[in-house]
């Protein structure tokens, strides 16, 4: 995990980005959660103290829908890539 990446908490399921990692003993990972959807500027945010066990890397498909508001009815299923 490093700084930027998108996470998932798990007790939650909520959706942050990592703004930074502590070190020593006690290691503790910093996330933005509220940024008001400015996740290109997550730097300029407060972030919370989360332990490391509780995030998954990546964003939840059911977090980010929950986060967002979104149903099954707004998922894609399936993509056609060009090129791919």
């Amino acid at each position: 995990m490093k700084t930027g990446d998108k996470v998932t908490y798990t007790p939650t399921n909520e959706i942050g980005i990592v703004k930074s990692l502590t070190t020593g003993p006690g290691m503790g990972v910093y996330v933005v959660f509220n940024c008001g959807d400015d996740w290109d500027n997550y730097q300029n945010y407060t972030a919370a103290l989360c332990d490391p066990s509780n995030l998954k890397t990546g964003w939840d498909q059911e977090a980010f829908m929950d986060h967002y508001g979104l149903g099954p009815e707004d998922m894609i299923n399936d993509i056609t890539y060009p090129n791919g």
